[in-house]
């Protein structure tokens, strides 16, 4: 939502951030974001970011953005957006003052998020898209995905048994336990070439952005459209057919 102000472009117009929220469930909204790029959140004081979260929350499920510089400030106003009663909070990366690429992603695990939105193929600030980049950056998120569960020990117990049975000058390679996990125990990425400059030289000297697109093109080659349930696709029909004909009085 944007942020109305008044007359003299001071103050938040209370009265026109209501009347547009009344608008918006009034049509049929489902839910709302509260305080997000297009509310101007950058440029706005603490207190009228609160007032905006409070004035729009409880109606219905709500998202409010509570990005901030420091970690204390951050876990200071999801706390206050928690008690004005919205149902979810966002937190940002601080694109003005941005940290590197890790240093992004370990704050996201550390700070236990439940959703990750806008990590992939963003170029120039998001004023543009890459495919190739998409595809390189999703096979990151991979990786932080396994690292942020953590380590598994739940097969403990039959890592230990393996221990026991291979005998001393053996190896564990061709052991049943090491042939039963060690498709899905790492992390094998498939963009990132971890070859040698030479052997990286002769297989044709792609770079990330060429293996990329190829990854990209194979991707949209071997999509399959997922079928709709015909009763599903229906009522969808129907109700898109009954509001055009509300919205048109």
């Amino acid at each position: 939502m944007c942020t109305p102000f008044d007359a003299s472009g001071e103050q938040i117009g209370e009265g026109r951030d209501k009347a547009h929220i009344d608008e918006l469930i009034e049509a049929g909204l489902h839910g709302l974001i509260l305080c997000s790029g297009t509310s101007e959140y950058a440029y706005l004081r603490d207190e009228e970011r609160q007032r905006l979260i409070e004035v729009g929350a409880g109606r219905v499920p709500t998202i409010a953005q509570t990005t901030a510089l420091s970690t204390a400030d951050c876990i200071g106003k999801a706390r206050a957006a928690e008690d004005a009663g919205v149902s979810a909070v966002m937190v940002l990366p601080p694109f003005l003052e941005a940290p590197g690429e890790q240093g992004i992603m370990y704050g996201v695990l550390m700070a236990g998020a439940n959703f990750v939105l806008s990590t992939a193929g963003y170029m120039e600030g998001a004023m543009a898209q890459s495919y190739a980049k998409y595809a390189v950056d999703i096979e990151q998120m991979e990786l932080f995905y396994r690292l942020g569960r953590g380590p598994d020990f739940s097969g403990l117990d039959d890592a230990v048994e393996a221990i026991d049975e291979v005998e001393i000058g053996n190896h564990y390679l061709g052991s049943a336990h090491t042939l039963a996990n060690f498709e899905t125990a790492f992390s094998m990425p498939s963009l990132m070439d971890h070859n040698s400059y030479e052997q990286w030289s002769a297989e044709g000297g792609m770079d990330a952005n060429a293996r990329g697109i190829a990854k990209v093109r194979k991707m949209l080659s071997d999509y399959e459209e997922p079928r709709l349930d015909e009763a599903i696709e229906e009522a969808l029909q129907d109700f898109i057919a009954r509001r055009e004909r509300e919205i048109d009085g």
